[in-house]
């Protein structure tokens, strides 16, 4: 990996996703590191993909304002939007 990787996204379980910039790749790549206790397996997509998947979650909306701003990425962020009380819970693909 000869990219720099921002964290854009962190979840109330520890799970966290990052934005890998690469000068090389056509475009950059989300990672999603689970939290330990889930076994902190780690899955990549190219960004166009991610948002195909998880476009109209917190993580899709939260990718959608990094690539916007991309000065607004720091490494380690934790960009938590505040929980949706009434939203029954979503099951993720990267969680099964």
């Amino acid at each position: 990996m000869n990219g720099t990787n921002s964290a854009f996204f962190a979840s109330a379980n520890g799970d966290k996703w990052f934005l890998e910039q690469d000068g090389s790749a056509s475009e950059p790549t989300v990672i999603h590191r689970a939290n330990p206790a889930s076994g902190g397996a780690e899955t990549r997509w190219s960004a166009d993909d991610f948002l195909k998947i998880a476009g109209d979650h917190p993580q899709g909306d939260a990718l959608r304002s990094a690539l916007a701003e991309p000065s607004g990425l720091e490494d380690g962020g934790d960009a938590q939007p505040a929980a949706e009380p009434d939203k029954a819970p979503t099951v993720y693909p990267w969680t099964r």
